[in-house]
């Protein structure tokens, strides 16, 4: 009798747009450091960089789906490098391992700000609380608890609207305009080069995240929509918090965390519960970052198998992490994060080479038998097109 073969896991609409909404929203955006330094401090013209940096941004989602597809590759150093030539997929592979660290760095320093500027706890020991946090959740593998933790994540796009629709309609500071605002960041001169310094630096979670998702997503209509609804709930999110930084610009435009002063100003309330549901779903961004790092690792030789060696290793890590955290929370999102998005345009011409060329010469046996990218990979599939 033979065996049935095991239903292919499928991932909907809904769940693979909160996913992907849950992977761009991170400390910077919540905060409002983000919108503020590449939109919102170029005036009206900024809302039109959050339509062009969104809308790249989720059309890379659907290429990325079928790029994957059709190499038979579901790893981000693939996909972004033509043809897998070696040294460059090498260099790819690390990269992305320095901008999750920048992102663990960003995360720990943005912990220590929020919680310096609510409560009066010294910088240190909120960053140390921080690190603390995720080491004992990576090392003891309680990720469970983290994922459960991941539900503040839409929570705070809840708050932040509601937050950034309040102190837009009623400012904390009378008089504030559209003509007030300025950018004094010599990485993003105009507002244009903004837009796209921001998609390159998004682009590149949006990509890692939907690699090894692409066996299971549905079809290639699942993802479309998926993308094209992400797009419209963020770019509908980011427009409400540039709106509420001008016309708060006065307040925001000195703060490290916009979104967060605008909301105690108004109301200490408001602040201290946006400021408590950011840092949980900090860390739970925080502690999900540094279980990518120990499965990376545990790909390594010495440290396989060995989980002391490896649980050192990341707290090694996690320490020059929290020491690289006193750079500064503005400057990480305001510089660092900026010149990672220039550098995110060789991976973004990698995926963009490698979508048109196995669009014509599919690597995967059933796409290239079936011309079926939109079909239901049954599970074993990959398996299967790689045993010839």
């Amino acid at each position: 009798m033979q065996k049935k073969a095991k239903a292919a896991v499928s991932i909907g609409v809904f769940a693979l747009a909160m996913t992907l909404i849950g992977n761009v929203i991170g400390v910077a955006f919540s905060t409002g450091r983000e919108i503020m330094t590449y939109f919102a401090d170029f005036g009206r013209i900024g809302l039109v960089g959050i339509v062009i940096s969104f809308s790249l941004m989720f059309i890379f989602a659907p290429m990325s789906y079928a790029t994957s597809r059709n190499m038979d590759k579901y790893t981000f150093d693939w996909i972004v490098t033509p043809l897998g030539w070696k040294p460059l997929r090498m260099f790819n592979l690390y990269f992305t391992l320095i901008g999750l660290f920048s992102s663990v760095s960003a995360m720990i320093a943005g912990t220590g700000s929020i919680l310096e500027a609510l409560f009066g706890v010294p910088y240190l020991v909120g960053a140390l609380f921080m690190v603390a946090a995720c080491i004992f959740t990576v090392c003891f593998s309680l990720k469970r608890f983290s994922d459960t933790l991941s539900i503040m994540v839409p929570i705070m796009v809840v708050l932040a609207i509601v937050i950034c629709v309040i102190c837009a309609v009623w400012p904390n500071v009378e008089g504030n305009s559209w003509d007030s605002v300025s950018s004094s960041n010599i990485l993003i001169s105009n507002w244009l080069i903004s837009a796209l310094v921001y998609f390159g630096i998004n682009v590149g979670p949006v990509i890692q995240l939907v690699c090894p998702m692409s066996k299971d997503i549905k079809d290639r209509k699942t993802i479309r929509t998926a993308a094209v609804l992400s797009a419209v709930i963020l770019m509908v999110v980011a427009c409400c918090v540039a709106i509420a930084i001008v016309r708060n610009y006065s307040i925001s435009s000195e703060a490290v965390l916009p979104t967060i002063t605008m909301a105690y100003v108004k109301s200490p309330i408001a602040g201290i519960l946006y400021g408590v549901v950011a840092i949980i779903a900090i860390y739970s961004t925080c502690a999900a970052f540094l279980h990518i790092f120990k499965a990376s690792f545990n790909n390594i030789k010495p440290l396989k198998d060995n989980p002391l060696r490896l649980n050192v290793t990341l707290t090694v890590l996690a320490v020059v992490a929290l020491a690289a955290s006193f750079i500064g929370f503005a400057n990480f999102v305001d510089k660092v994060w900026a010149v990672l998005g220039y550098f995110g345009y060789i991976g973004i011409a990698g995926v963009t080479f490698n979508y048109f060329y196995y669009k014509k010469h599919p690597q995967n046996r059933l796409t290239a038998v079936n011309n079926a990218e939109s079909a239901p990979m049954p599970a074993g599939a990959d398996e299967d097109s790689s045993a010839e």
